[in-house]
């Protein structure tokens, strides 16, 4: 059996020498066919399922970061995608400095410039972030919360060492990979 992709579980291929394609009779390629389309079926779905959980996330990290007196400032006062791009200006932080910062935290985001951008394409005036990272561990919406609250709280407290020791504590409990 082939289980090298983690999509591909449902199908089941023997290992038997392949004869070249001049070999094979037009129901075996019709079946080759079929498996690829199988395959392909299984992948895309996966993925469509993962974008939707994506998108749903970060619509909630977007409202999240609004709400609870935070004031952080989404661009274009949401996300429609699995990207969200947040003013860090009010914050009185640059984009630079949370790239930096939140990367002392075993956090990453990165820097990114926001529309009329006051700093330099080096330093910027925002931070991009995205959910695909923490949705292909296993995280769902109710995560979310906590990812915003190690964000805020690394941004505001800056003490880095507690903060990673929580974040780490608390990623572990999603592996990059599961046995």
């Amino acid at each position: 059996e082939w289980k090298s992709h983690p999509y591909l579980t449902q199908i089941k291929i023997k290992n038997i020498p392949l004869p070249k394609v001049s070999e094979l009779s037009k129901k075996e390629i019709d079946r080759i066919n079929e498996l690829g389309s199988e395959v392909k079926r299984l992948i895309t779905a996966k993925k469509n399922i993962d974008i939707e959980l994506d998108i749903r996330c970060e619509k909630l990290i977007a409202k999240i970061f609004r709400l609870n007196k935070r004031d952080y400032k989404i661009i274009t006062g949401g996300t429609d995608n699995h990207l969200m791009l947040i003013d860090l200006r009010n914050k009185g932080i640059t984009g630079k400095e949370a790239e930096e910062n939140l990367g002392k935290a075993d956090i990453t985001i990165n820097k990114n410039m926001v529309p009329f951008d006051t700093q330099s394409p080096f330093v910027t005036s925002g931070m991009r972030m995205g959910t695909a990272a923490v949705t292909s561990r296993g995280m769902k919406e109710d995560d979310m919360i906590k990812i915003v609250d190690f964000i805020d709280k690394t941004l505001t407290e800056k003490d880095f060492k507690i903060i990673r020791e929580e974040v780490n504590e608390w990623a572990n409990k999603f592996p990059l990979h599961k046995k």
